[in-house]
């Protein structure tokens, strides 16, 4: 094991802030200190990570390292392991076995294992000694439960670190906006890394107008994926949606299959040959024909993971392709299957959602493509442009991180505000521009925000539920937006509809809430108040 307390000696700049960063933290190892490292993709921030860990377990404590998603597990494990040893890590997942959880919950509270690894729930794990928490990609939506309780593993975090006296550090190439304002304005420490580690350049990046392109691949991107291969190297394309296709149209009398317990579409898989909701889970064979007409012209509309996978076989015919996505990810040891195919070089071209987007590191991944940079653009929420530009600044790093490599988005408004941001790779214009929006508006970080999402399976009780409430919470003196229907309107049989609270702070709010919920609301029957504190998600 190399000695980590001595960062190893290079010229390029990297190198000296990634000490300077160590060093500043390390001082703090015995006190309550939040810090955000602010770090372009691949400028070595788990390096820095790397060195905290091992001085906090040469102490004799522990370590909680978050993750956003299951699917990181295994590079991250790889990184740490190599330092420490398997034995030295346990790894905490929604998808472990009880007896398998109880089992590493044990060898935890033992101290046999000083490094807690997962996703968010890692965070609960009986550590006896803890002695540093590090959220890497702290900005992930995936990092706040979407079930009661719905907390944030950053909220969550803060108060522990506090409460045990210890650092935590949150990383990202594209910090949450609360997070980077909160840093900015002095609130926590800040800390940045503007290059890539070991000199290497970040990626060019290029948007590509889609209007006069034919089919899902722009004539660029398809001879670039072919030069990619052909000298050697790999390509990523990437799409946020899985299945075949997203929409079933009769081409006859316009029919549009929808699932019957959500407002939602149903998508079109092809390897099931089964129409789906990826809301509730409803299913149904294809059923060939038109479900109003009887007409046997159904046109599937829009473009998902596995039509992608399908289209690139035919163009690529002597490429190895690998999907990953939530369909092909099931079984376990399915991730770390997959990432290996790309690492190896097995595997020429890998086609991914979201799961492929961050902390990935493939030595000869050369090419990005973004085949449709457009589907969260125009969401009905007000974090829309920071998830987009999150979403596709964090897949652009995934090119060049070992060559020079080069990045091709496509999209339908190259002129969008967002879009050039990412093309410039400039989080700080981004920022400002989205602050002055957020002051403008009166959203986070200069407010805080409740949402009251009332559902039920009446449509007509619940928005009379809804208008109600809204009565309630008028009298009580609150300033608030709604209620009107949630953007998804249906899911699962229950009607939503949705009101927003704003106050500075939330503690009086809560307190109201629970008071008038409890007194009135949860005595009406078969209808359901859920109450949600600083919301990732308007839908």
């Amino acid at each position: 094991h190399r000695d980590l307390h001595s960062f190893p000696t290079r010229r390029s700049s990297d190198l000296k802030e990634q000490k300077v960063i160590y060093q500043s933290i390390r001082k703090n190892l015995n006190t309550f200190y939040p810090a955000l490292i602010y770090g372009v993709t691949g400028s070595g921030k788990t390096e820095v990570y790397r060195h905290l860990v091992k001085d906090v377990v040469e102490a004799g404590k522990q370590a909680v390292i978050l993750v956003p998603e299951i699917s990181l597990t295994p590079q991250t494990i790889s990184r740490f392991a190599s330092l420490f040893g398997l034995d030295a890590i346990s790894i905490i997942n929604s998808r472990m076995t009880p007896s398998n959880k109880l089992y590493s919950f044990h060898r935890i509270k033992k101290g046999e294992t000083p490094i807690i690894l997962g996703p968010r729930s890692a965070l609960f794990t009986p550590t006896e000694q803890l002695g540093l928490i590090i959220i890497d990609e702290e900005q992930e939506h995936s990092y706040k439960s979407g079930e009661s309780p719905r907390y944030h593993a950053r909220q969550v975090a803060f108060k522990i670190a506090r409460q045990k006296g210890i650092p935590l550090v949150l990383g990202s190439a594209t910090p949450a906006l609360e997070t980077f304002y909160a840093a900015k304005s002095g609130k926590i420490a800040y800390f940045e890394l503007k290059e890539r580690y070991k000199g290497m350049q970040l990626p060019s990046v290029k948007l590509i107008d889609m209007k006069n392109e034919p089919g899902d691949f722009s004539r660029e991107l398809i001879t670039k994926v072919y030069e990619q291969q052909k000298s050697g190297y790999q390509s990523i394309l990437f799409i946020n949606r899985r299945g075949y296709s997203p929409h079933i149209i009769c081409k006859h009398c316009g029919y549009r299959f929808l699932c019957p317990d959500c407002s939602v579409t149903l998508t079109y898989h092809r390897e099931d040959h089964t129409f789906e909701c990826h809301y509730c889970g409803y299913s149904i064979p294809h059923p060939g024909q038109c479900s109003k007409c009887g007409q046997a012209e159904l046109d599937l509309v829009g473009v998902g993971t596995e039509r992608l996978e399908l289209e690139l076989s035919e163009l690529f015919r002597s490429f190895k392709i690998v999907r990953m996505d939530r369909d092909v990810t099931q079984k376990k040891g399915s991730h770390a299957a997959i990432l290996e195919q790309v690492r190896s070089g097995e595997a020429d071209i890998l086609v991914g959602t979201q799961m492929i987007a961050k902390g990935l590191d493939f030595d000869k991944v050369r090419l990005v493509g973004v085949v449709s940079a457009d589907i969260s653009l125009n969401l009905p929420d007000f974090r829309s442009g920071e998830y987009t530009y999150s979403l596709l600044t964090q897949v652009a790093g995934r090119a060049g991180r070992k060559v020079p490599g080069e990045v091709l988005i496509q999209t339908y408004h190259p002129e969008h505000y967002i879009l050039e941001r990412v093309r410039e790779q400039n989080y700080a214009l981004f920022f400002e521009k989205e602050l002055e929006a957020r002051r403008r508006f009166d959203y986070p970080p200069f407010t805080r925000i409740v949402r009251l999402v009332i559902r039920g399976e009446e449509e007509e009780k619940v928005k009379d539920t809804a208008d109600t409430l809204y009565r309630d919470l008028k009298n009580a003196g609150y300033a608030f937006l709604g209620p009107v229907p949630c953007p998804l309107e249906k899911i699962k049989k229950n009607y939503r509809y949705h009101l927003f609270l704003k106050a500075l702070q939330v503690a009086p709010v809560v307190k109201t809430l629970k008071k008038l919920l409890s007194e009135k609301y949860q005595k009406i029957k078969d209808i359901y108040v859920e109450v949600d504190v600083d919301p990732v998600s308007m839908l």
